[in-house]
């Protein structure tokens, strides 16, 4: 989920604050896996800046976790 945010979005220093993961089958090996990823918010908390965005693990196509990402990313220092 960390490579899907720092190809997302234009990182400096930040902060993990919050992960919520549904998992929904056992992925089987061996299998490719692959994350799709969104940016669905963007918004301050207190003097920082908050990204949050939503991914899904795919193996060979089927969808296996679900995890909706929340992190600070530019910070209000």
């Amino acid at each position: 989920m960390n490579t899907a945010l720092m190809r997302n979005v234009a990182l400096g220093p930040w902060i993990h604050t919050a992960s919520a993961c549904r998992f929904l089958a056992p992925p089987r090996v061996p299998e490719v896996a692959a994350v799709r990823s969104v940016v669905t918010s963007v918004s301050r908390r207190g003097a920082h800046e908050q990204v949050r965005y939503d991914a899904v693990v795919l193996c060979d196509g089927v969808p296996v976790l679900e995890v909706a990402h929340t992190a600070l990313y530019r910070l209000g220092i």
